[in-house]
C-alpha cells in the first residue's frame, strides 16, 4: 500500500517496457523521445476504504481524470490519445482523495504511454 500526498506524481517503479528510455523512474514523467501521437493509458485501484482522483497532464494541465471511491475493488481507468512533441511529457499526479491510499506492489495501479504515430501534426 502506498500512501500519497496532495498533487503527488505516482512513480510507478516496476517497469515492464521502456522502448526509447520515454519513462523517468526518478520523476515518474513519460518524456516523448520523438513528436508524435501517442496513447496514453491509466489505471487506478484505490485502497478499498478510499476515495482517489488522479489526474493525467500534460506539462503540468489536465488531460483526464479518474477516480475510485470507497468500494471493494474498484477499478479506474482512461486511455487517451494525445499530441507530444519531442521532450514534452506527461505524467499522472494526485488530484485528492479521502485516505489517500492506493495499491503499491500489486499490479492493479498502472501507466503505459505508446506511440501510435510519428511526426508532427496540425
Amino acid at each position: 500500500m502506498v500512501t500519497l500526498g496532495s498533487e503527488q506524481v505516482l512513480i510507478y517503479n516496476k517497469v515492464l517496457l521502456n522502448v526509447g528510455n520515454g519513462y523517468n523512474l526518478r520523476s515518474g514523467h513519460f518524456v516523448a523521445p520523438v513528436s508524435g501521437i501517442y496513447s496514453a493509458s491509466v489505471s487506478l485501484m484505490g485502497y478499498y476504504t478510499n476515495s482517489v482522483y488522479l489526474q493525467l497532464v500534460k506539462d503540468g494541465k489536465e488531460l483526464v481524470r479518474l477516480w475510485t471511491n470507497k468500494g471493494r475493488h474498484e477499478l479506474g481507468a482512461q486511455t487517451i490519445a494525445v499530441q507530444l512533441r519531442k521532450n514534452e511529457a506527461v505524467w499522472v499526479r494526485l488530484l485528492k482523495s479521502i485516505g489517500g491510499k492506493i495499491y503499491g506492489s500489486e499490479p492493479y495501479n498502472t501507466f503505459s504511454v505508446v506511440l501510435v504515430a510519428s511526426g508532427v501534426y496540425q
